[in-house]
């Protein structure tokens, strides 16, 4: 019993204290390390990996302040096979 105790105290410790390796350079990952727990981050890490080697973007259009990437998901084992898009403010820094 104080064996778990030992080891829980540990996992919530490095939760709380210490960051996991970041393995690319996406904002995206390093703000999922900042915001879920390890367990989590570890699963998410796992699809932003996956997804560099099947994802890529088609195009990208512009509308006023925000932009439009379509991409493509290369994946055999996707159950749809549609394109995806995602839509994203363009914040102008001055």
């Amino acid at each position: 019993m104080e064996a778990q105790r030992c080891v829980q105290r540990k996992n919530n410790h490095d939760s709380r204290y210490t960051n996991p390796d970041i393995k690319t350079k996406l904002l995206i990952e390093e703000e999922a390390s900042e915001t879920f727990t390890r367990t989590v981050f570890f699963e998410i890490q796992k699809e932003i990996m996956a997804s560099m080697l099947t994802c890529y973007s088609i195009k990208v259009e512009e509308y006023d302040e925000i932009n439009k990437f379509s991409i493509k998901d290369t994946d055999k084992d996707v159950k749809h096979f549609d394109d995806f898009e995602l839509l994203a403010l363009v914040y102008a820094l001055n």
